[in-house]
Order: C-alpha cells, then structure tokens, then sequence
C-alpha cells in the first residue's frame, strides 16, 4: 500500500528533521511509492512519461445510427444477428422479454446484437448514461399517445465467458440497465422532428461484457411508425 505525505511533527518554531524532507524526495522521484492528491491546477513544461494508463472523467461512447421498424406491435426490436454497427434496420424482433426489470436469457444465436469491451482491454467500463436522439421517419402524423421506449441491457464478463468457449447450448444471461420513453419530451412529438431522451446508468462492466440497446413502441401506443435514431452509450474509462 502507497504511502502518504505527513505534516505530523512539523510546527512553527518546531525542528524540522531529515525524514521530513526525505518522504518529498521519495515520493517525488518514485523511491518509494507515495498517494499524491493536486488541488487546483497543474502546469507541466516538457514532457510527461508514465508507465501505466492515467485515466480521468472523459466521457467516451458507442454510438451507432440507424432506422427503428417498431414491427407492427409493441414487440422489443434490436440489431441484427451481423451486429450493432452493421445492421443499420433495427427490426430484429426480441418478443416482450424485455418488458421488466428481471434478469433474461437470451438464445445464442442473438448474442452478436450489442457492443463488447474487449477482453484485451486495459480498463473496465464505467457506464454512465444513454442519450438516444429520436426523430419520426415516415409520413404520418404522430398521436399524443404514440412513443418511443429505448433499453439498455448488459452481460458482466463472467455472464459472456460461460457462453464463450464453451460446448453447452444454454443461452446468456442479460440484466436491465435502463430503459427511457419519450413522455420525458412532455409533449406530441411532431413528425420528421427530433428529440433527445436520456438516462443515466451506474454500472461498471469489466473486459469481455457486453451492451445490448433495444427499442419499441411504447404501451398505449395507437400505431407502430418508423423512427430515425441516434443511440449513444456514455461511460468513463477505470483502471483495472
């Protein structure tokens, strides 16, 4: 465990001693391993070399663009079995599986629809929230009743290795991460206009889970549209 620097037995009018001055030395040249905390800024001149990842509250995201067919129902739609950034029509129909909050399994066959942290990454996601930008693809006029529902679904790294690798046949186990609904506009939306709706998230995953996004028409819906949709995952970047 990294060491602190002390002011203990330093005092005004008090001896100041070698160990007072050496624990700075030490921690400054990396002698001994020291935990330093800056307040306010730092300002560098040449360069800065580290032997390990620094990490800081940069958001990065997944994003991808695509044209939501809601399928006629109220039915969960998603990626195609060729994957989040491929299929640029989501209407891959999931069923009402994600309807709740509980855990789901879902068949192997549907395990490439979502994005992965690689299981070579250096870092374990810190996922923060989804903004997912939703506008009316089609000609119709949208209803006060009509909305958009989108999720987020996850597998930890321990949930994705017992399919990976593996001989057996059961599915993956997903777990909800959030769901939002455009009524958080609090207003009709107005056909071929956007909208922006957001949820904020918790979880950090480790190398190797994987996100699922999904889409549907909301319940209480009086028609099934086509939707222009931008979905973006936020999250920040952790040491292992």
């Amino acid at each position: 465990m990294a060491n602190t620097l002390s002011k203990t037995g330093i005092s005004t009018d008090g001896t100041i001693t070698a160990a007072h001055i050496s624990q700075s030395i030490d921690a400054l040249t990396g002698t001994q391993a020291y935990d330093i905390t800056i307040s306010g800024s730092l300002i560098i001149t040449g360069s800065t070399i580290s032997n390990s990842q620094v990490f800081d509250n940069t958001y990065y995201q997944w994003e991808v663009s695509v044209q939501a067919d809601t399928n006629d129902d109220t039915n969960w739609q998603g990626p195609p079995n060729t994957g989040v950034t491929t299929g640029t029509v989501w209407n891959k129909d999931f069923g009402t599986v994600y309807d709740g909050v509980a855990d789901v399994v879902q068949t192997r066959t549907n395990i490439n629809t979502g994005w992965r942290i690689p299981h070579s990454a250096n870092y374990s996601a810190s996922i923060k929230s989804i903004d997912v930008y939703v506008g009316g693809r089609q000609d119709a006029t949208i209803d006060a009743t009509d909305h958009l529902s989108a999720s987020l679904w996850y597998s930890t790294a321990a949930d994705v290795d017992e399919r990976l690798n593996q001989s057996g046949t059961t599915g993956i186990t997903q777990r909800h991460g959030g769901t939002v609904i455009t009524t958080q506009v609090g207003a009709t939306l107005v056909k071929f206009n956007q909208y922006l709706i957001t949820q904020s998230i918790n979880i950090d995953l480790a190398p190797g889970a994987m996100l699922f996004p999904r889409v549907k028409m909301a319940e209480g819906s009086s028609q099934n549209l086509l939707w222009d949709i931008y979905y973006i995952v936020n999250y920040c970047k952790k040491p292992l």
